[in-house]
This record gives structure tokens, C-alpha cells and sequence, in this order.
């Protein structure tokens, strides 16, 4: 069973063959903390994932939140709504830092509507430009659901 994460209203998925299910996950809700390094770090407790926009490399940051078992969010739609390649280089950077540091990844759509949400195998084939495996994408949905 995979989750993920949507930004927009879960009702606009309402006709049968758009039901969450077509897409392959059981749930979509979230409980990020959003921002920058500095901000993520001051609210580093109130939240259960974060997420880094910018995906700037910030050490303290990383420690803060392995020490936590805080796991970072990777969103596609940087990927798909930005310059693909600045941002897969500045993702892969972000992935390649955490790994030091032992850090758990999270893939979300964080689709804007019923059209950007990507299934599992595409966003493995998405995230293995990140230099992210295709069991490690899976094992990034299904953790999901333990952090939400």
C-alpha cells in the first residue's frame, strides 16, 4: 500500500476512474514542516517530515533531524514544474549529502491537480535521475504512512 502527498483538494479526484486507487495509493494527507534550513531547524519537533524546497544543504540541519529520525520530503513536481535539470542537480546533491548522514527520504507527487500525481514506477523512473533506486522510491511511499 503506498501514500502520498497532494496539493490541492482531495475532492477534485471525483470521477470513478480518477478514484485515489487509479493512482495506486490509499491515502493522501500531510504533516509537513516547510522552509528553509534556519526555520526547518526552529521547528524541527512540530512535525513529523520536512521539506526543503530549495533542497539547500545545511549540516546542522541534517543532524538535527537524523538525531530526530526525521525523514526529508523529495517532491516531483520540483522536478516536473522547474527546470528539470537544475533541479535534479540540486536534488541528487541534497539525497548525496543526507546519505552521509544516514538520513530516510520521502518521495510525495506534491501534485497541484488530478493530473500531475505520478504512480510509484514513475516516479522510480523520475527519482532514479536523483540517484535514487526503484526499491528505495517504494520503500519512500510506504514509509509515508509511519510519518503522517
Amino acid at each position: 500500500m503506498y501514500f502520498d502527498i497532494i496539493d490541492f483538494q482531495n475532492g477534485e479526484i471525483n470521477e470513478k476512474a480518477d478514484q485515489v486507487e487509479f493512482y495506486q495509493f490509499s491515502e493522501i494527507k500531510h504533516n509537513l514542516v516547510i522552509g528553509d534550513p534556519d526555520r526547518i531547524i526552529k521547528n524541527i519537533r512540530k512535525g513529523s517530515i520536512l521539506y526543503c524546497p530549495k533542497y539547500e544543504i545545511s549540516l546542522e540541519m541534517f543532524a538535527k533531524a537524523k538525531s530526530l529520525d526525521k525523514p526529508f520530503l523529495i517532491s516531483l513536481s520540483d522536478i516536473l514544474n522547474e527546470n528539470p535539470h537544475l533541479a535534479i542537480y540540486r536534488i541528487s546533491n541534497f539525497i548525496m549529502v543526507g546519505r552521509h548522514y544516514k538520513l530516510k527520504f520521502i518521495v510525495a507527487s506534491l501534485a497541484k491537480d488530478k493530473y500531475s500525481i505520478r504512480n510509484v514506477d514513475e516516479a522510480a523512473s523520475i527519482m532514479w535521475l536523483c540517484g535514487m533506486g526503484r526499491d528505495q522510491v517504494r520503500q519512500s511511499f510506504m514509509l509515508l504512512k509511519r510519518h503522517l
